[in-house]
């Protein structure tokens, strides 16, 4: 529901359904997920400090995720986002299956650095 909200420009919708999911349940990547929502809403600082935050911090940021790449775009950090992009795809990261349907990438996949990316996937 979230993601829904999140895709239909309700932010506080969807960060009200975030909030609820983390009180509910902890999930490592849930943060990255209040990243890309923060950024969608137009507080990009506080979601790049997040972002920075759950990579540091985090036993699982060796494992990327496409969350973290949605976030980053979202933030406008695109360069960084597109180098974590190729090296979750070259590193097999299971979310990558997504990459060519994920909503959250749609504004980016006429990038040539995201043509580059999927073409990675097809060369193995």
């Amino acid at each position: 529901m979230r993601r829904a909200y999140t895709l239909k420009g309700m932010p506080s919708e969807s960060l009200q359904v975030l909030s609820d999911w983390e009180r509910q349940l902890q999930r490592p990547v849930q943060p990255l997920f209040r990243a890309y929502q923060l950024a969608k809403s137009g507080h990009r600082q506080q979601a790049l400090a997040i972002t920075n935050q759950w990579l540091t911090s985090n036993s699982r940021a060796s494992r990327l995720h496409m969350e973290l790449v949605a976030a980053l775009l979202a933030a406008g950090q695109k360069d960084r986002a597109f180098e974590l992009l190729s090296q979750a795809v070259k590193l097999h990261v299971p979310s990558m299956v997504w990459l060519k349907s994920t909503p959250e990438l749609a504004e980016v996949r006429s990038d040539p650095r995201f043509s580059a990316a999927v073409s990675l996937m097809k060369a193995e």
